[in-house]
């Protein structure tokens, strides 16, 4: 980072930028080249909810791709791997959601219960938080709630802490991104909970047992992969499900993955 008087000039490393660009510049050709596609694809009004809430989740996922090819090519891939991780799920819950669309109701109700486990919270550790939530909001809250948390309540009365009664793991399966979970999701979720193989994936070298400092090259190919592959799979799932008509387009952009990572 340059300064200059006290104000900063830039953030990153532009010396960087070449090298990390050099290392696969098919990469970001390739992954740049669906924006086009998810323009598109965004123009075109949807109104069933659950298409909605996909669309929604896509262009989060598209934003988090320039996202980490910001992040790669100033070297964080560390932190790359962190943003592409949360792309994972997303394409996950996009893909799961048009494979079982009667389940976008459990999905956009576990807001309530949610909101009522923090405004437990609130109302045991911390009142004068809670003072500054506006009354409606907690009314609301209040009468949604009884109606939803019996689909969310096992048969031992605990309440599960996710919309879905699947694991991701099994999720994921189910969109075709299984090998994923085993190998980039396990890894990418060590290093974002700071577990003891997470920092063992961010070590300088196996000689050096102190953290990997930017500009770096680790990480950078497997954080691109995955945004690529994530941000794909959420055009083709939406796509599919929205009958855009984009199919010929995404076709061509999964077969320009292919070859990008054939590697």
């Amino acid at each position: 980072m340059s300064r200059t008087s006290g104000t900063v000039m830039h953030a990153g490393f532009p010396d960087f930028w070449e090298k990390a660009y050099s290392l696969n510049p098919e990469a970001y050709r390739a992954l740049g080249d669906l924006y086009p596609i998810q323009n598109a694809l965004f123009k075109k009004p949807v109104k069933k909810p659950v298409l909605r809430v996909m669309r929604f989740m896509t262009k989060v996922v598209g934003n988090s791709a320039g996202s980490v090819m910001l992040l790669t090519l100033n070297g964080f891939g560390n932190d790359a791997m962190r943003i592409a991780r949360s792309m994972f799920e997303g394409a996950v819950t996009v893909g799961y959601l048009r494979l079982h669309p009667e389940e976008y109701k459990d999905f956009r109700d576990f807001l309530w219960v949610k909101q009522k486990r923090r405004y437990d919270y609130l109302v045991k550790h911390d009142p004068v938080q809670l003072s500054t939530v506006q009354p409606k909001h907690i009314k609301r809250m209040m009468r949604r709630y009884p109606a939803v948390v019996g689909r969310f309540t096992g048969k031992n009365g605990r309440i599960r802490h996710s919309w879905c009664r699947k694991p991701i793991s099994q999720m994921a399966d189910e969109v075709g991104l299984g090998k994923s979970y085993s190998t980039f999701y396990s890894t990418a979720s060590s290093m974002h909970h700071f577990d003891v193989t997470g920092l063992s994936a961010q070590l300088e070298s196996e000689r050096i047992p102190d953290a990997d400092s930017a500009p770096s090259e680790n990480w950078l190919e497997e954080s691109l992969n995955m945004a690529h592959k994530a941000l794909l799979v959420c055009l083709v799932h939406y796509n599919n499900a929205a009958r855009l008509g984009m199919s010929k387009g995404l076709k061509a952009a999964r077969k320009d993955f292919m070859r990008t990572w054939k590697k």
